[in-house]
Formats: structure tokens, C-alpha cells, sequence
């Protein structure tokens, strides 16, 4: 920890995340903006390390004592996706700040932010600061709306807002060569998203959980007639579930063990030719619709 409060300044921000449907992806970038550091990198473990389209790293990524790391999570079940948790190992630090954000369909950010400050402490960062947004939630879709339009204009500003509060108390700990000082909780704007920042690590809300995060074995996604067999969903997937199998590969199945559930695939698809429809769900959507639908 001396190590980096001795440095005077932020040099760098690492912005760490997971989004299959793009909403951490909005909400870490508009952190990363509010720290107004011109030196910011991405590293995005949405995608499995052999997908196409990956864009994470390939070795262990070392944080620099000047860095500040901002690690977003999506909410599953008020859970870290298990992927994300095993991708995490490979960001290691030395001491450093640790900013942690988590996007969740208007329910409840649960175990997120414990879930993530331990495996982040493990790995020696030390969580300065939390942060939740509301997200259009995963499940939603034209008939019931969860979150509907989310992150907006608002949300976006509060991320941004947030960024910028995170330099000052970094900054401000780094020039007293002291700890963190504890600020408490606000609610920022009448959607009540909750601002947490804190002194240590010991006062991050929630339970850690030694098994991984699975998704319950529900339907899994399935293409319609209409599917021109373009492979989109293949290459959005996070965890390799959907692959193309059968004569010429043509046929696209799911493993519903590796399925999170995400609706990445359903959203993604040019054809509006993947569906993912389960009892359980339509019983869920129908109720938090209700209650929940902005």
C-alpha cells in the first residue's frame, strides 16, 4: 500500500470489464472519462480467449504502481458471472487503488462488489471506491420492458460524476500519504443508484462465495426459421455455448451448462432470428415489468 500512496498523481486508468449486452461497456468507459487521464486502456473479458473477436489480454496484465484499476461487472442473480471471476486472476496489482462498478437490471447489485473486492485483494489491489448503475436488464425484450432505456442521459452523467469524485479521493490520499477516508453513501439521482465509497476493504457490502456463480440449467437459446446461419451469435458469445455443428456446421446448438443466460445472442443477431424462451423467465420478466420497467 506505501507504494502507491507515495505517487502524487493518477498516470493511468485500466478499465477491466465484462458486458455481452454493452451496458458495463458504457458505464466503465464513462468512469474512465471522468477521471479525464488521457493515458486509459481497455481490457474486455467479455469473450473467451479463442473467439474471433477477442479483445483481452493473453499473458497476466501487471498493474504499474501509478495505475488505477476499474473493474465492471454485470449483476447475474446479484452474482459475478463465473467466467469473469476466472478472467479476473490474470489482472494482477501491487498495492494499488481498485475501483469497482456493477450495471444490474433495477433488482439489486447483491454480492457483486464482495465478490469482486476479495478475488481483487487476493490479486494485491486494495477497493477504494464502489459504484452501481442500473442497466437494461438482459431478460427484457419489446413486450416487457426491465429497466427499459437504462443507462440513460442521467446514469451516464452520475458515471462520470463518480469517475471524477474517484480522482479527487484518490489523488487527495495519494498527495496526504494517508489512508482513505470514509464518505459514506449517497443516492445520487432519483433512481436511486447508490455511490458507495469507503476506507477499506472491510466495509465492502455483500457475502463472497467460494463456489463460482453457474446459471441455473433453464431453456437455452434456440434459432428460428429464420436464421441464415451467419454465426453472429457464435461470435458474441461469452462463455463458447453456441457453436455450429452437424453436415457443413450448418446447424448452431447451445450447451445450456455453459449458457449464462445473457441474451447476448438474441440481441446480436442481425435476423432478429434467436430466441431464448423458458417458463421461469417469462414468470420473472412478467412481474419485474410490472414493477420495474424504467
Amino acid at each position: 500500500m506505501d507504494m502507491y500512496l507515495n505517487m502524487k498523481q493518477v498516470k493511468r486508468v485500466v478499465a477491466v470489464y465484462f458486458s455481452p449486452t454493452g451496458n458495463n461497456r458504457k458505464i466503465i468507459r464513462t468512469i474512465a472519462k471522468g477521471f479525464n487521464v488521457s493515458n486509459t486502456i481497455e481490457i474486455d473479458l467479455t469473450l473467451p480467449e479463442g473467439n474471433k473477436n477477442y479483445k483481452g489480454i493473453h499473458d497476466d496484465f501487471q498493474a504499474e504502481p501509478a495505475d488505477v484499476v476499474i473493474v465492471a461487472s454485470p449483476a447475474y442473480n446479484g452474482r459475478v458471472p463465473g467466467v469473469f471471476r476466472e478472467r479476473l486472476a490474470r489482472i494482477k496489482g501491487c498495492g494499488g487503488p481498485l475501483v469497482i462498478a456493477c450495471t444490474y437490471g433495477r433488482i439489486s447489485y447483491g454480492d457483486v462488489f464482495q465478490e469482486i473486492g476479495t478475488v481483487m485483494k487476493n490479486n494485491h489491489f486494495v477497493t477504494v471506491a464502489l459504484g452501481s448503475f442500473v442497466g437494461y436488464h438482459s431478460w427484457s425484450n419489446t413486450k416487457r420492458y426491465i429497466g427499459y432505456g437504462r443507462p440513460n442521459y442521467d446514469d451516464l452523467l452520475l458515471a462520470e460524476e463518480f469517475g471524477n469524485a474517484c480522482h479527487q479521493k484518490i489523488s487527495k490520499a495519494y498527495q496526504n500519504e494517508g489512508a482513505f477516508s470514509e464518505e459514506g453513501i449517497v443516492n445520487m439521482n432519483n433512481y436511486k443508484t447508490a455511490i458507495i465509497t469507503l476506507s477499506n476493504d472491510d466495509e465492502i457490502p455483500g457475502k463472497f462465495h467460494d463456489k463460482l456463480f453457474r446459471m441455473p440449467l433453464l431453456s437455452r437459446s434456440k434459432p428460428t426459421a429464420d436464421c441464415v446461419k451467419c454465426n453472429t451469435c457464435v461470435d458474441v458469445c461469452p462463455t463458447g455455448a453456441i457453436r455450429p455443428v452437424g453436415s457443413g456446421k450448418k446447424e448452431l446448438i447451445c450447451d445450456p451448462k455453459k449458457c449464462l443466460h445473457c441474451y447476448a445472442c438474441v440481441r446480436a443477431c442481425p435476423h432478429d432470428a434467436r430466441v431464448l424462451k423458458d417458463p421461469v423467465i417469462s414468470i420473472i420478466t412478467y412481474f419485474l415489468s410490472k414493477k420495474y420497467s424504467r
